[in-house]
C-alpha cells in the first residue's frame, strides 16, 4: 500500500510520539536507577587508597580515579618529624617541632603543575594555591560533590616514632593540631592514623612501648578533639579512621572498644595473610579457612583469614557498621613451586624457592598486570580455591604460583560484609586497577545492579540511533 503525503506525516508523528514515550521511561527508569544505586551504596563506605608513589613510575594520577564509584579517598601517606627528622629523604624536618605533621614529598603532594590533565589556559585559571595529587584530589571533590577525602599518616614506612608522639600529651596534641591543618589547608575532610604497630611488630627499627596500646587511643582522641573545633569553625564534618591489622595481637595491643568510640570507621587490612616471606604458597586474602591449608603447614590458618579477622575484631567491641573490609587489588606470587605429579593441584600449598616475578616488585603483581599478562598466558593455568573463594594461577613451566582477588572473589567477598552488615569495603590500592574493573564489580553488587555497564550504553546508543 502506497501512503499520501498527509498519511507519512500522521505516521511519522505517531512514531516520534512513541519514540518520546519510551524515551521519558527510558529516562525515568535510568533515573530512579541511579537514585536507588545512590541510596543503596550511600549505606557502605567504598573507600581507596591512592597512593603518593602512584604518580611517578606508575604514572596513575589523582585525576585518572573513577571517584563516581568511591565514598571515600584516602591518600597515602604524610609524614611527621621526631628530632629533627623525617622517615622519607624528602621530608623536611629541620627545626620542626617533634611531632608536626608533614609532607614526605611536596614535589608530588602539592607542587607538580603537570599532573592535573589541565590545558595552559586551564592552569593560568586554577584558583588554588596547590597542585600535584593533592590538588588532582581537590578536583575530583569538585567533579563529585559526595565524595570525601582523608589524610593518611603513618603506614609500614613511617611508623617508626609513633609511639614517642603518642607518649606525651605535649607531642599528641602538636600532632593533632598539624594533621588537621594540613587536612584543611588541602581541603580535605579527615585524618586516617596508620600506625604500624603498636606494642609490637611493624618495620625493623620501629619504637615500641607497653603503654603504645593506652597512648594509642590517647592520640585518636587529641585528634577527634581538633576534628571537632575545626567542625564548629567550618561548619562542615570531619572524619577519623584508622588502618587496622587483621592479626590477633592487633588486637590484644589496643584498646579497640574505646577506640570504636572515637572514631568513624575502621579499615582492617585483610590480605597480606600469606607471602614469599614463608616458604609454603599460599593465598593472599582468603575468605574462609581452608583445612588443607593448614594440613600443609601454612602457618596460622585459623586466624589468618578475613572471616577470623572479622570476628575476632567484633568480639574486640567494634561495631560491625565501624568495620570496612580491606580488598586487595593486587596478588602475591612465589617462584619455583612444587607441583607433584602424586597430587597436582596448581602449586598452591607447596613448598617454593622465592618470590615470583611482581609488577613493581618481587612476589607483587598489579590486578592488571595479571589480567592483561598472566591470564592471556597460555603457560598459566587459572583455578578456583571453593572453600576459601579465591582464585590462583600456576605455572608448570617455571613453578610461579600467583595469588590474588578477582570479580567473582570481590563479589563473594561484599556479598559476606553484606551479610555480616558491615560498614563497607576498603580497596589497597587503586593504581593496581587501572581500568576499574574490580572497582566496577564493588560498585554494581553494592548498587544491586547485575547489568552489565554496556548494556546500559547500548540502550542508549540505539535509540539515538532510532531518533535518527
Amino acid at each position: 500500500m502506497i501512503m499520501n503525503g498527509k498519511c507519512q506525516q500522521v505516521v511519522k508523528w505517531f512514531v516520534l510520539g512513541c519514540v518520546s514515550i519510551v524515551l521519558v521511561a527510558v529516562g525515568l527508569f535510568l533515573a530512579t536507577e541511579e537514585m536507588i544505586a545512590s541510596e543503596s551504596e550511600d549505606e557502605y563506605r567504598v573507600v581507596g587508597y591512592y597512593t603518593q608513589w602512584s604518580t611517578y613510575g606508575r604514572d596513575y594520577q589523582a585525576v585518572d580515579i573513577d571517584a563516581s564509584k568511591l565514598t571515600h579517598i584516602v591518600y597515602a601517606f604524610a609524614d611527621y618529624c621526631w628530632e629533627g627528622e623525617g622517615h622519607a629523604d624528602t621530608t623536611d624536618c629541620e627545626g620542626v617541632t617533634n611531632g608536626t605533621v608533614v609532607s614526605a614529598d611536596p614535589w608530588a603532594d602539592y607542587q607538580n603543575p603537570n599532573v592535573l590533565g589541565l590545558t595552559e589556559e586551564e592552569l593560568e585559571d586554577w584558583d588554588r594555591d596547590f597542585f600535584g595529587n593533592l590538588g588532582g584530589l581537590a578536583i575530583l571533590k569538585d567533579e563529585n560533590p559526595g565524595l570525601r577525602t582523608l589524610l593518611s599518616i603513618g603506614g609500614w614506612t613511617f611508623s617508626k616514632n609513633f609511639s614517642n608522639i603518642a607518649a606525651s600529651e605535649e607531642t599528641r596534641e602538636t600532632f593533632a593540631k598539624s594533621a588537621v591543618a594540613f587536612m584543611r589547608k588541602y581541603e580535605m575532610d579527615g585524618v586516617d592514623i596508620d600506625w604500624e604497630y603498636p606494642v609490637s611488630g611493624g618495620k625493623e627499627g620501629n619504637i615500641h612501648r607497653l603503654e603504645d596500646k593506652q597512648n594509642h587511643t590517647l592520640l585518636l582522641q587529641a585528634i577527634r578533639d581538633q576534628l571537632d573545633k575545626a567542625e564548629e569553625e567550618d561548619g562542615k564534618e570531619y572524619e577519623l579512621a584508622i588502618a587496622s591489622s587483621a592479626n590477633p595481637s592487633y588486637l590484644d595491643n589496643n584498646e579497640m572498644e574505646k577506640i570504636a568510640g572515637i572514631v568513624d570507621f575502621i579499615d582492617i587490612m585483610t590480605y597480606d595473610f600469606n607471602g614469599s616471606w614463608q616458604s609454603t604458597s599460599a593465598h593472599n586474602a582468603p575468605l574462609f579457612e581452608d583445612p588443607a591449608a593448614r594440613e600443609a603447614g601454612v602457618p596460622d590458618t585459623d586466624v589468618f583469614n578475613v572471616e577470623a579477622a572479622i570476628e575476632g575484631h567484633l568480639n574486640a567491641g567494634v561495631p560491625a557498621n565501624k568495620l570496612v573490609m580491606g580488598l586487595p587489588f593486587y596478588g602475591r606470587s612465589w617462584a619455583g613451586c612444587d607441583n607433584p605429579e602424586t597430587n597436582p593441584g596448581g602449586g598452591y600449598y607447596q613448598n617454593c624457592q622465592g618470590a615470583g616475578e611482581g609488577t613493581w616488585e618481587p612476589g607483587v603483581y598489579d590486578y592488571e598486570d595479571i589480567i592483561s599478562n598472566k591470564l592471556t598466558d597460555k603457560q598459566y593455568t587459572a583455578y578456583w580455591n571453593d572453600v576459601s573463594k579465591v582464585p590462583y594461577l600456576f605455572n608448570e613451566e617455571t613453578g610461579e604460583f600467583i595469588t590474588y582477588d578477582d570479580e567473582r572473589s570481590i563479589a563473594d567477598k561484599i556479598a559476606y560484609l553484606e551479610n555480616r552488615q558491615l560498614g563497607g569495603a576498603m580497596i589497597w590500592e587503586l593504581s593496581a586497577d587501572r581500568g576499574s574493573k574490580l572497582l566496577s564489580v564493588m560498585h554494581n553488587e553494592f548498587t544491586n545492579d547485575t547489568t552489565p555497564l554496556y548494556l546500559h550504553h547500548l540502550m542508549m546508543v540505539r535509540l539515538r540511533i532510532w531518533m535518527n
